[in-house]
């Protein structure tokens, strides 16, 4: 009943905040939430409540000045709605994850603006998590040291006291699928094939075409003359 009346379009909002943080919405913004004026949106941002910030900050199309204060928030929660948003800079979502840490990785990763350097350094944080290794495994900015690095962590033992950063990939990752000139079957089977289909398709983008038998490591495939 309480999550049918939050979804209403037409909630009153101080019903609607009345309700934010006793009930579940899960992560998509709330249909009151979207058409709120500027005016509505600017006090929501504000409310000294966390869970009413975090229904505002699941929006991606807010104003400049109320992305960014709330990309300041000390709520990881907030942080965490508001760290995919378009619009973050490099800098701030740096700051989100050296803030917060594990608890907003994988959505600073999802970050549609996310430069390639910070994914590579998400990458290497340790301890390594699977839905940030997913996150920056999928990036349209994603490298292939960065998915190397994905693929190294996702093969990391529990026990192993290693700096992600040290740990080589196994010999069963990306030149072993590049010798074999196709990417693994069964997408999204699990972390691991995805990495492999990823690293493929990028050897592949690196050498301008098909990738057969090449004679040295995926980093020093080079673009062609």
């Amino acid at each position: 009943m309480r999550r049918s009346l939050m979804y209403h379009p037409r909630i009153p909002l101080d019903v609607l905040t009345h309700l934010a943080g006793t009930t579940k919405t899960g992560e998509t913004p709330l249909p009151r939430i979207v058409t709120a004026s500027a005016t509505e949106t600017e006090g929501l941002a504000r409310s000294p409540r966390p869970a009413v910030r975090m229904l505002v900050a699941r929006r991606r199309d807010l104003p400049a000045g109320v992305r960014d204060a709330l990309a300041a928030d000390p709520d990881a929660k907030v942080v965490k709605s508001i760290a995919p948003h378009p619009g973050l800079s490099a800098a701030q979502l740096r700051s989100l994850a050296q803030r917060h840490g594990i608890r907003v990785l994988a959505r600073v990763a999802a970050n549609p603006d996310a430069p390639s350097e910070l994914l590579e350094e998400l990458a290497l944080h340790d301890p390594p998590t699977q839905k940030a290794l997913r996150e920056i495994a999928r990036h349209h900015r994603t490298t292939a040291p960065a998915l190397l690095a994905c693929q190294a962590a996702f093969g990391r033992r529990p026990d192993d006291r290693r700096p992600v950063g040290s740990i080589r990939p196994r010999p069963r990752g990306a030149p072993r699928l590049l010798r074999q000139g196709t990417p693994p079957r069964g997408q999204g089977a699990s972390l691991k094939s995805h990495i492999r289909t990823l690293l493929f398709r990028k050897a592949v983008s690196l050498s301008g075409g098909p990738v057969v038998r090449p004679s040295g490591p995926l980093s020093a495939i080079h673009h062609p003359s």
